[in-house]
């Protein structure tokens, strides 16, 4: 989902490596790109992928005490098709970002600013040649975004 410039890791690569198949690159905080495929690889050696079920959103979740499971109810965005999916136990792996609307702090007077305010997480194809720029945050993306901002050999 994100694309903008520099994405990668921001933390040691190593510590997020799974166990049993370790990150072996030799850059600690890996580009994004690598970050993807390491995790697709290893879903595709290890037979997981095709038990994901892509462009579907879990609608509701409800736990059922009498039968012990869980029952979701699950939208297909590409058929359209409504169905429910019971388990004995479910991983809310969800991070905590709000992938619809990031987090955004409203500053004093900000109205009265003449520029673009732009989030990374909807960042598409942003032109921020010669122009100023500022980057508010928590230095994440700080660390991420400017390096490759101006850095003109970047593939972004």
């Amino acid at each position: 989902m994100f694309t903008y410039p520099g994405i990668r890791s921001d933390s040691d690569a190593l510590t997020f490596g799974y166990s049993f198949r370790p990150w072996l690159d030799h850059r600690v905080l890996a580009k994004g790109g690598d970050i993807k495929n390491y995790i697709a690889d290893t879903a595709r050696v290890f037979g997981v992928s095709e038990h994901i079920r892509y462009q579907h959103e879990v609608q509701q979740l409800s736990w059922s005490s009498h039968s012990q499971q869980w029952t979701a109810t699950v939208k297909n965005h590409v058929s359209g098709e409504v169905f429910a999916l019971t388990a004995k136990f479910v991983v809310g792996a969800t991070g905590y970002y709000d992938y619809e609307q990031g987090y955004r702090p409203h500053f004093e007077n900000e109205a009265d600013f003449q520029g673009e305010i732009i989030h990374p997480q909807h960042w598409q194809n942003v032109n921020y040649d010669d122009k100023k720029v500022v980057i508010i945050g928590s230095g994440a993306t700080a660390m991420t975004l400017l390096p490759a901002m101006v850095d003109e050999e970047s593939e972004q």
